[in-house]
């Protein structure tokens, strides 16, 4: 007997949003469909460098940044590493008002990012610097490292923008973020979830680097981040439970196992774990 193959029908793709409000998802075409075509993409990024041309000259700044950032994942999509490169390296710079941020960067800000760039800023360049040390620093443990030391640092002015937060790297050993990360501040708007999951995955990736590379107390406030960013934004059982394992292991390594047993004994009675639809598991304790 023969195989044969039956293709999907769809349409090609269009440059133009789509109507989604006259679909009626009869067909595969409407549910899946392939990949922009070189041509297409070459479209897209020729508007892209219009629009950053456009913003850059009636200085919006902001939209500028979010334009390169965009811009550096459309080339990378497309296999670009070097243009990735270039346009997340232009939006660091940007993001944070400064030149040469990676070049410059030896451990230390000469000046409060948080101040200089707002919080904004100090995010879409935890975000940027992050995909820089993941993505294209691939051969240079050193240089990966580093840049994801630039990260945190980002990450943790996010932190420090809020007074109930504790401002010692080593207290955040026994802290969890139980209230807004920034009062009366949506960070993670709605509108935008994928924003969220970017930082989560680059939370990720940076706490799991630095757990490696032996930076676990500079780590220590970021996994707390990440537990914040996937319990109460995400509100992912799955990444939650991860960054908690993770931050078990990065308390160990620190000699603190009071705070890791506690950790983890939490952990293990469901304390604090979302549901994705619905409140927070609640543990329940057998009276013996």
């Amino acid at each position: 007997a023969s195989v044969e193959f039956t293709s999907a029908a769809s349409m090609a793709p269009s440059i133009s949003p789509p109507d989604l409000s006259n679909e009626d998802y009869n067909s595969m075409g409407s549910v899946y469909s392939s990949p922009l075509s070189p041509s297409h993409i070459k479209t897209v990024l020729s508007s892209y460098n219009s629009s950053i041309k456009y913003l850059q000259e009636n200085n919006y700044n902001s939209l500028q940044v979010q334009a390169l950032h965009d811009l550096g994942n459309l080339h990378f999509y497309n296999g670009n590493l070097k243009a990735a490169h270039s346009s997340w390296s232009k939006a660091l710079d940007h993001a944070l008002q400064t030149t040469n941020v990676l070049e410059s960067w030896d451990g230390d800000l000469s000046s409060e990012p948080l101040r200089h760039a707002g919080i904004w800023g100090c995010l879409q360049g935890a975000l940027l610097s992050a995909k820089i040390a993941q993505y294209i620093l691939t051969s240079n443990i050193s240089q990966r490292t580093n840049c994801c030391l630039l990260s945190a640092k980002l990450f943790k002015c996010l932190l420090k923008a809020s007074m109930p937060h504790p401002d010692n790297d080593l207290e955040y050993s026994s802290y969890t973020l139980n209230t807004e990360l920034i009062p009366g501040m949506n960070v993670f708007s709605e509108v935008d979830q994928t924003f969220a999951g970017s930082t989560v995955a680059s939370l990720d990736f940076v706490c799991h680097w630095l757990y490696t590379s032996g930076h676990h107390l500079t780590a220590l406030p970021l996994v707390v981040l990440y537990q914040y960013v996937a319990s109460t934004v995400c509100r992912h059982p799955q990444l939650t439970a991860a960054s908690r394992i993770l931050k078990v292991k990065m308390l160990t390594e620190l000699h603190l196992f009071a705070e890791a047993v506690k950790e983890i004994h939490n952990l293990c009675d469901g304390e604090e774990v979302p549901l994705p639809y619905s409140s927070y598991v609640k543990a329940e304790r057998v009276l013996v």
